[in-house]
């Protein structure tokens, strides 16, 4: 950009080519800017990087204890901990209610990709009536 400008300080407004050089310079500046407007009003969010192995070491943790019978009350509040939230619906039957399980890990990931949390339905094989 410098040298352009010096040329044009040197007279060189007269040529086409650098009039010609200078628009797409100038083009592409503003298309840049644009750019990096955009870039910078996207949310950013970094994860652990060892969030997944930790999140997968979790649930084989608990996976063990449930088998275990005498750690089994005391896995209840680590079950808890990893789930955001259950919703229950009517089913689709008009009979029971289906069982949908959000975990933790799916809204954060979420807040990181700004979407919508994956839910994990229970509904196979499971009906409660009431």
């Amino acid at each position: 950009m410098e040298r352009i400008v010096e040329a044009f300080a040197g007279g060189g407004s007269e040529f086409a080519e650098i009039r010609a050089m200078l628009t797409v310079v100038r083009d592409d500046k503003e298309r840049l800017g644009r750019e990096l407007a955009n870039l910078e009003a996207l949310p950013v969010l970094a994860l652990h990087p060892g969030l997944a192995d930790d999140y997968r070491r979790e649930v084989m943790e608990l996976e063990a204890a449930l088998a275990n019978e005498e750690q089994k009350l005391e896995t209840i509040p680590k079950i808890r901990a990893i789930i955001a939230r259950v919703v229950l619906r009517p089913s689709d039957s008009n009979r029971g209610v289906s069982v949908e399980v959000v975990r933790q890990l799916d809204e954060i990931l979420a807040i990181a990709t700004c979407a919508q949390p994956r839910s994990h339905g229970l509904t196979r094989g499971l009906k409660i009536s009431g």
